[in-house]
């Protein structure tokens, strides 16, 4: 038996209204009355099926056979659960470390006698610690640990093909270089921005020249060719002819 108390509307497809009326005055419910009002006043019988309802932004982890009902805000996960991931690389994991063992971990770290790589247990990709009230990069402490702060230089990885992307803190991995040399470390490891590969090149939107373009600027510059005749030959400014004579621009590619 229908509940008196349901919405009696029907659709256009033959389906009932599963919301509930407004009151025991009102017919309808909320929605088919505010359909009924802004229609003229029109019985709302027969009207088409509500649009679905947003998408759900609830967190995606389940714990204890129950999904988190709080609303996610980065990778499907709430605040909390994604902390968890990024420290212990389990959303669901509540366990914490024994009070300094952190801090041990990361002196091993820095007198590492191994060339392996070193990861701290329980971090998912490059960790993020808090030491002395500051928040860290893990090898960026490590470094701080062996040789002192590194100021304003960057702290770069050896291995992995130049990114740090995999966590890795041991200090025999771990050099410091500028903004120059990172990102080109980023290039050579073929580090992802934004979820896309880091363009150079051809491959860059903004490229006016292929390869074959730069090292024919580069053969007629060498051979006597002036710097002007050069850019007008392809289009380009003078200036920037003589940033790829001088590998301030294209610096990667190989003549031959």
């Amino acid at each position: 038996m229908r509940d008196p108390m349901a919405c009696p509307v029907v659709f256009a497809d033959g389906a009932r209204c599963p919301k509930p009326r407004r009151n025991a005055r009102c017919p309808w419910c909320v929605s088919c009355y505010g359909w009924h009002i802004k229609n003229g006043r029109k019985d709302p019988n027969g009207r088409r099926r509500l649009l679905p309802g947003p998408p759900d932004r609830r967190c995606t982890v389940v714990e204890d056979g129950e999904r988190c009902p709080n609303r996610h805000n980065a990778k499907g996960m709430c605040t909390p659960h994604q902390r968890r991931a990024e420290r212990y690389g389990n959303p669901t994991i509540r366990e914490k470390r024994p009070r300094g063992q952190l801090l041990q971990e990361l002196k091993a770290a820095a007198h590492a006698r191994t060339d392996d790589c070193v990861f701290l247990n329980g971090y998912a990709e490059r960790p993020v610690v808090l030491m002395e009230g500051k928040t860290w990069h893990a090898a960026r402490y490590v470094w701080k640990l062996r040789h002192g702060d590194p100021g304003q230089a960057y702290v770069l990885h050896s291995c992995n093909g130049g990114s740090g992307d995999h966590g890795c803190i041991n200090i025999r991995h771990l050099y410091l270089g500028d903004h120059r040399r990172n990102m080109r470390d980023m290039v050579e490891a073929g580090n992802t921005m934004r979820g896309e590969i880091q363009n150079r090149g051809e491959e860059h939107g903004m490229a006016k020249l292929r390869e074959e373009d730069v090292r024919e600027i580069r053969r007629l510059s060498a051979a006597g060719m002036g710097r002007q005749a050069v850019a007008d030959l392809f289009n380009v400014s003078r200036s920037a002819v003589v940033a790829i004579v001088h590998r301030r621009r294209w610096g990667w590619l190989p003549d031959a």
